[in-house]
């Protein structure tokens, strides 16, 4: 599944067949939601996560397991990435809870 149609999928869920999603109206309020969701969002790999944050692969894994990290979301078969805006506020709520 290209990135478009999961896109369309999380915004607009099974309601309607694929063919009537792929032929909203340029006007439409799903292809302003589409348009805008898809540049705001960015999904960040497991390689970058750690560049992020500093933690290694184990750790990433380890925290998200204990609900202290945000949860990956499948983006193919055999990929997962992270919300790169889940990813930084949780940066944000570490520096923040560190500095008091």
């Amino acid at each position: 599944m290209c990135f478009g149609r999961f896109l369309t999928k999380l915004l607009v869920g099974d309601n309607l067949p694929l063919n009537d999603r792929n032929r909203a109206e340029p006007g439409s309020s799903m292809s302003a939601q589409l348009l805008e969701a898809s540049s705001s969002l960015h999904i960040l790999r497991l390689p970058h996560v750690c560049e992020i944050t500093g933690l290694c692969r184990s750790m990433v894994y380890q925290l998200e397991a204990e609900r202290r990290f945000p949860r990956r979301i499948k983006i193919g078969i055999r990929a997962v990435g992270w919300l790169e805006s889940e990813v930084q506020a949780w940066v944000a709520a570490r520096a923040h809870s560190h500095r008091g």
